[in-house]
């Protein structure tokens, strides 16, 4: 994945081959089971159940994807979208599937959902880059079956809400990943890989390499990836993994992701009566 501009994913273990219950391809299988087992060690959690594992064309990526996800609606998403759309993000996951520069579709490799892991066939017989990819969607399986993915985005809706939830799922992914990929477990070691970068970072990044623009996109595609990780990592610096699991039970508001090293502040009241007379055109969501 573009390193995974999709909605939250992952996958998971199993030793056997495959049975009429599990028809995932015996290559997928031994490579699912090798690479779940070093998750799960990097994590400190062993996977519930076993998760199969698919072959897919990428003809047939948006029909799929779009049948196996699930989705909340929120007046939040939709507004979201919409402001996404107006600044410019390219191609929300099929709105222009026809589309040259659809960063979604093209940057895909693997997502997972529902309890399967699905490969791009194209690029079945990929290494490395397929192997870490594949980590960062098993730790979103991981996620699944300890947390429940569908009952946290049933829980968790607005803007703050569902952009949290990103920092926290994406984050996690991305720093297991980035554990399995340079075969570290120092905390402090890890911690120096994420660096604080100001957004301003991401925009020039992007602004380089021609992609997309202006900065706020960056907010929702790209940050949660790398300031999640840095905040999930500050934390297990601070006390392993189970204070990033206190998270998962509660999670804080973007405010804790955003400054990971201050206090944070898990309920912050906020005074609505600012936004009591909306602009003409306006609603509160």
């Amino acid at each position: 994945m573009l390193r995974s501009i999709s909605v939250f994913l992952a996958a998971l273990f199993s030793l056997g081959g495959c049975t009429p219950s599990d028809p995932t391809p015996r290559d997928l299988r031994v490579r699912i089971d090798s690479i779940s087992r070093r998750v799960e060690d990097l994590r400190g959690e062993k996977f519930r159940n076993p998760v199969q594992g698919r072959y897919l064309h990428r003809s047939d990526l948006l029909r799929i994807y779009d049948s196996v996800s699930f989705e909340e609606p929120d007046p939040a998403d939709s507004a979201w979208d919409r402001m996404l759309w107006t600044l410019g993000f390219v191609d929300s996951l099929g709105a222009l599937d026809g589309a040259a520069d659809s960063v979604d579709q093209a940057s895909i490799q693997a997502f997972y959902s529902r309890g399967v892991l699905w490969v791009l066939d194209e690029v079945r017989d990929s290494g490395t880059e397929l192997d870490v990819t594949i980590a960062h969607e098993l730790t979103h399986a991981l996620q699944d079956q300890r947390w429940d993915l569908a009952k946290m985005y049933r829980e968790h809706r607005g803007l703050d809400g569902r952009l949290s939830l990103q920092y926290l799922l994406e984050g996690e992914a991305r720093l297991v990943e980035t554990m399995y990929s340079r075969h570290l477990t120092d905390s402090l070691k890890i911690l120096c890989l994420f660096p604080q970068l100001p957004l301003e970072s991401f925009r020039d990044t992007l602004r380089n390499s021609d992609g997309l623009d202006p900065e706020m996109v960056t907010l929702p595609t790209y940050h949660p990836y790398e300031q999640g990780a840095r905040a999930l990592a500050v934390r297990r610096s601070q006390g392993g993994w189970a204070r990033v699991d206190d998270w998962f039970r509660v999670v804080p508001p973007t405010s804790c992701f955003l400054h990971p090293d201050s206090f944070c502040q898990m309920h912050q009241a906020v005074d609505p009566s600012a936004l009591a007379i909306s602009p003409k055109g306006w609603r509160l969501l």
